[in-house]
């Protein structure tokens, strides 16, 4: 068989609509190390493996598209697949009416999934919605060159008492593990009706992706323009990491991008990360990018980062630019918020030109710590941020706050609350850094040293 799939579309060889009607009908008449051959074309139907070692393969993004017309899982593996279980080159849209996964459902298998378009699916009207786009349990899944955008969570209830909740619109992984390479998330939004139910009974975490004791290793992630906000009626909710939610993991995450996700809640509550947000974590990150998200709430803990709960993350290599608490909002906690013994580890970093806008108390521009929580910073440069009580560094004293070799400039005046200057000690200069960066959007800003920055060789 010609594993590119060319050559078989004329061929009564699995081959669908050909020699098989439907998509299902393939799968069906398929043994395992076959190739069920999909021609370009819109197939209105749900699909399952049934633990078949197959491949499922269209004619392209776009090209072949599987739409559930209003039902859900468009497509499922439950039955004990394997990583030779594949699903390639094709569209997956048109999900509904499930709790989990009403684009691709994975529970309890590790398929492959790969050159993939899953968006447009949806979750409403139900108390739960998770992995709207992606659901992924116990699971050890691949992705690969996956794309996961436009999909929509929103449960409600008329009821006072019901506990709403809403994870992962673009994709959700619960106990799981596997690798992701080249997976795009973008544009998928929750919005929660909580209908008079009293603060904390709704929670939206992930409008992007949601991981939940995850030791995933994801490379080359970009969630983007991913959203939180509450529809009309609502009254309290906790908004969660909109563009990336890890809680309980290890995660091991490089060349990460999160930028222009926003959680707007109108109608009153709080926000834990507009962009990442982490809950008893010890996830790594490599070469990472938190810039230009957004978080609109009565409390906002961490336009770009939010941290708590006892989480223990280390970032390398990690640029945190024109993140904003907006002016809507009554509070704000910086562009980085660390809290509840937690410990943030960072080495190599800018953290520059992220804004406190809050209309009430303005804590910190760039970084505030809390409730016995320890920072440690090595070659992180914090550079014209802005807050009214502390433009670089808040913190209420209960914690460590070590800086080595940091360079502290520019920020709102005055620049730290809570503790005194490190300038002059471990290291640690104030000079401008003479960046390169560029006009354009904050997630393309040249963050090296032009010539004769004093920053070189300090």
């Amino acid at each position: 068989i010609d594993n590119s799939c060319e050559g078989l579309i004329d061929e009564s060889f699995i081959a669908v609509p050909f020699a098989y009607a439907t998509v299902q009908d393939g799968i069906d008449a398929a043994a395992n190390g076959d190739i069920v051959c999909v021609a370009a074309g819109t197939f209105t139907e749900t699909i399952s493996f049934d633990g078949k070692a197959i491949t499922v393969m269209g004619q392209g993004v776009g090209q072949t598209i599987i739409d559930g017309g209003g039902s859900g899982p468009v497509v499922a593996f439950d039955q004990d697949e394997s990583g030779d279980s594949v699903l390639d080159s094709l569209t997956v849209q048109g999900g509904a009416n499930v709790s989990d996964g009403a684009g691709v459902y994975v529970s309890g298998t590790s398929p492959t999934l790969q050159n993939l378009e899953i968006a447009n699916h949806s979750c409403e009207n139900r108390t739960r919605c998770r992995g709207v786009g992606i659901f992924l349990f116990e699971s050890q899944a691949t992705l690969k060159d996956v794309e996961v955008h436009s999909n929509y969570s929103a449960p409600s209830s008329a009821s006072t008492t019901a506990l709403l909740t809403a994870s992962g619109a673009g994709i959700y992984a619960a106990l799981s593990e596997g690798e992701w390479e080249n997976v795009d998330v973008h544009d998928n939004r929750i919005a929660i009706g909580t209908n008079g139910v009293q603060p904390g009974e709704a929670q939206a975490a992930g409008a992007g992706i949601y991981i939940t004791v995850g030791e995933i290793v994801a490379t080359a992630i970009w969630s983007s323009g991913n959203s939180i906000s509450q529809l009309a009626g609502a009254y309290y909710m906790d908004a969660m990491g909109a563009g990336l939610f890890t809680t309980g993991g290890a995660n091991v995450f490089s060349d990460l991008v999160v930028d222009e996700n926003s959680t707007d809640l109108d109608d009153g509550g709080a926000t834990f990360g507009g962009g990442i947000g982490l809950k008893q974590d010890d996830s790594t990150f490599g070469q990472t990018r938190v810039t230009s998200n957004s978080s609109d709430g009565d409390t906002n803990f961490g336009s770009g980062i939010g941290i708590y709960y006892q989480s223990a993350p280390t970032f390398s290599n990690l640029v945190v630019a024109d993140n904003r608490v907006t002016s809507e909002a009554n509070s704000g906690y910086g562009a980085v918020w660390v809290y509840d013994s937690s410990t943030l580890s960072i080495f190599n970093a800018d953290i520059y030109a992220n804004r406190n806008e809050a209309g009430g108390e303005q804590f910190a521009g760039g970084i505030y710590s809390g409730s016995q929580a320890d920072l440690y910073f090595t070659n992180v440069s914090i550079v014209e941020n802005a807050a009214a009580q502390a433009g670089a560094v808040s913190t209420d004293g209960t914690g460590a706050v070590k800086i080595y070799y940091g360079n502290i400039y520019g920020n709102t005046s005055p620049e730290f609350s809570g503790m005194s200057s490190p300038e002059g000690g471990d290291g640690n200069i104030a000079v401008h850094p003479q960046y390169s960066l560029s006009e354009g959007p904050a997630v393309d800003w040249d963050f090296s040293l032009t010539e004769g920055s004093r920053c070189i060789d300090a």
